[in-house]
């Protein structure tokens, strides 16, 4: 039989074992996701284009890092949105204003995906075997460029690219 008095401090027990089991299976396993913690980002699919081996999906979603973007990339891919041998294009657009882009991702299939993207610079980007490997590998196949994390990441540039093109509108 449970007493009154024992009830506070058995309640107070079972709260300290549910934290240790969940500060232990945080710790667990510190490289892979955090599943619960990564929630995706809302998004709307605003577009949705197909061509040979290529998905293009345009969405608008507050997300404007890459760790959001990739979130979002990625349950694109697990809906099936990435053609078999090919490369899901996702393009990232404002939530409130869904005519200015904040970023793209790149979701390839395969290594032979990376590799054809990479043949004809489709994206801007010439990739080799060891790109293709580390890209399916490292970044399990997802390229994701967020312009604001660029900006920060490459000030000098962003500069430069700024100085280049303002003389050509004046």
């Amino acid at each position: 039989m449970i007493n009154a008095r024992s009830l506070p401090g058995a309640t107070l027990l079972l709260a300290a074992a549910m934290l240790a089991f969940v500060l232990a299976f945080a710790l667990a396993a510190p490289g892979e996701k955090a599943s619960a913690a990564e929630k995706t980002p809302r998004y709307t699919v605003l577009r949705v284009s197909d061509a040979p081996g290529v998905r293009e999906v345009v969405v608008s979603t507050a997300a404007r890092r890459e760790e959001g973007m990739r979130l979002v990339a990625d349950e694109l891919r697990e809906r099936g949105n990435v053609p078999e041998g090919g490369t899901l294009l996702v393009e990232y657009r404002k939530l409130r204003d869904p005519s200015r882009e904040t970023g793209f991702a790149l979701v390839f299939d395969s290594e032979r995906a990376v590799l054809e993207a990479g043949k004809t610079a489709r994206y801007g980007e010439v990739y080799d075997a060891e790109d293709a490997e580390r890209i399916m590998e490292e970044e399990d196949g997802i390229r994701a460029v967020s312009y604001r994390d660029f900006a920060e990441e490459n000030p000098g540039l962003w500069e430069r690219i700024r100085e280049f093109l303002l003389p050509a509108f004046f």
